[in-house]
């Protein structure tokens, strides 16, 4: 998948690429840290060894939650416990859970003023200044404004991609506290909405923990946001 996003993410950040076997992860930070692509990466390798060998079938294939199970390794459990609340499989969280374990991990090696961690079009943020969401979906143009603090914002769509989805939206992007979370809800609702009249029924429902929805279906598009957004 060619990530032809990534020429528009924010120029005033230092920023290395990630990869290893399926995993592309754009990292931008407010200062350049020698040694640091090399620990993320093996970090990375760490992480995708112990969602790899997880012993538990359906945690890879199952398309509803799965029981929770205490002795699983920290991100696993973290994607158990997203979709469960989001009501889909596991494996529905897993671009948003490596963002954010590996955010994490970095704020734990290096203290920062700004970082982004992009998987696959899904973020991990976490900022002392406001930051600026693009949502390009087709002929639509939006910025949400996110205030200072740490988010998940996590993209799903029916039309583009490869990822599983049942529904029909151009792009549903979710804001949370969580990446994981957000990833596991941007599935999910993405799931439900096929035309304009879904959309605008499920975006009346309440959802724990969601601060901004943004459905592009139809060229059309559906709001439920707590923050600003900009046109």
């Amino acid at each position: 998948m060619r990530r032809y996003y990534r020429k528009f993410m924010n120029s005033h950040l230092f920023s290395f690429v990630v990869k290893y076997k399926e995993s592309d992860l754009w990292i931008g930070l407010d200062k350049t840290i020698p040694g640091l692509p090399l620990i993320v990466y093996e970090y990375i390798v760490n992480l995708r060894k112990q969602v790899e060998s997880y012993q538990n079938q359906q945690f890879f294939e199952s398309f509803t939650p799965i029981d929770f199970d205490e002795k699983a390794p920290d991100i696993v459990k973290d994607m158990i416990l997203a979709s469960k609340k989001a009501n889909v499989g596991p494996m529905a969280a897993v671009a948003g859970a490596f963002a954010k374990f590996i955010g994490q991990f970095i704020l734990k090696q290096v203290a920062l003023d700004k970082l982004i961690v992009e998987n696959g079009g899904d973020l991990y943020i976490y900022s002392l200044e406001e930051t600026t969401i693009h949502i390009f979906s087709g002929s639509i143009n939006l910025f949400l404004i996110l205030p200072p603090g740490e988010f998940g914002v996590a993209t799903s769509s029916g039309t583009i991609g490869h990822s599983k989805n049942f529904g029909r939206t151009d792009s549903t992007t979710i804001v949370t506290r969580d990446p994981t979370l957000s990833d596991a809800y941007a599935t999910a609702i993405s799931n439900k909405i096929k035309n304009v009249y879904d959309a605008k029924i499920v975006l009346k429902e309440k959802y724990e923990d969601i601060e901004d929805i943004v459905v592009v279906v139809d060229k059309t598009v559906v709001l439920n946001c707590s923050h600003e957004i900009r046109w």
